[in-house]
């Protein structure tokens, strides 16, 4: 047997198969698909951004070395995915926020109703405007009821660290809640960790102002300064 002693040539596209599949454009395309929560929670958009930048990382790094990667394809899927979830869930969370509050109804926020800082106030001059008016408002169920089944009153507060961790919350961060038989959706509700969305009447507690006429109202809480006597559960 003789071996041969001439150079053998070889074709650019024979070392192809070894170039590395770029991480970047995996990763990218990863987060794309974790992106789609975007539609149900607005923090989950984050994972549609972070397949985007990703995705744009990886073209960038397979300009830089197109012999030692290749993933061309899945970093434009991952792109492609991440910027269709995203503006997906911008689209629906933006039409939701402007046809959630009903007709004749003003949004407001625990935010607005606080006094201003360092001040003696403890109503706020917005709280006292929206006396009586009808608002719209999103909230949690004060964990002071989830034993009792169907409820019809309780105590709305502005987050989960609020709501979970119980204690009493400060006045202006509770608003009592009656549901009444005109209540439209539902005239009962059970205790639920998910944000509510409420609208109905806004009264100022005046008694609450006073120590000594301040009431206990669901979930043995000391009352808050303001009530709801809801008209809609949205």
């Amino acid at each position: 047997m003789t071996i041969s002693d001439s150079p053998v040539s070889a074709d650019a596209s024979d070392f192809a198969a070894y170039r590395a599949l770029s991480k970047s454009a995996i990763v990218s395309v990863s987060f794309a698909i974790l992106g789609a929560g975007g539609v149900l929670a607005i923090p989950l958009m984050v994972f549609a951004l972070c397949g985007l930048l990703f995705g744009v990382i990886s073209l960038r790094a397979l300009k830089r070395y197109p012999n030692e990667l290749t993933g061309r394809r899945p970093a434009w899927v991952g792109i492609v995915l991440s910027l269709a979830m995203f503006t997906g869930a911008a689209g629906r969370h933006t039409w939701i926020y402007l046809t959630e509050v009903p007709e004749g109804y003003q949004r407001i926020s625990f935010y607005d109703l606080r006094p201003r800082r360092r001040s003696m106030e403890l109503v706020s001059g917005v709280a006292a405007d929206l006396n009586g008016k009808k608002v719209f408002i999103k909230g949690y169920m004060h964990p002071g009821v989830k034993d009792q089944g169907k409820v019809q009153q309780f105590v709305l507060v502005p987050d989960m660290k609020t709501c979970c961790f119980g204690g009493q919350p400060d006045l202006f961060d509770m608003m009592e809640v009656t549901l009444t038989g005109t209540t439209k959706g539902k005239t009962n509700l059970k205790y639920s960790t998910q944000k509510l969305k409420l609208a109905g009447d806004f009264v100022i507690n005046v008694n609450v102002l006073t120590r000594n006429q301040q009431k206990q109202v669901a979930g043995r809480l000391v009352g808050g300064l303001f009530e709801l006597r809801v008209d809609q559960v949205r």
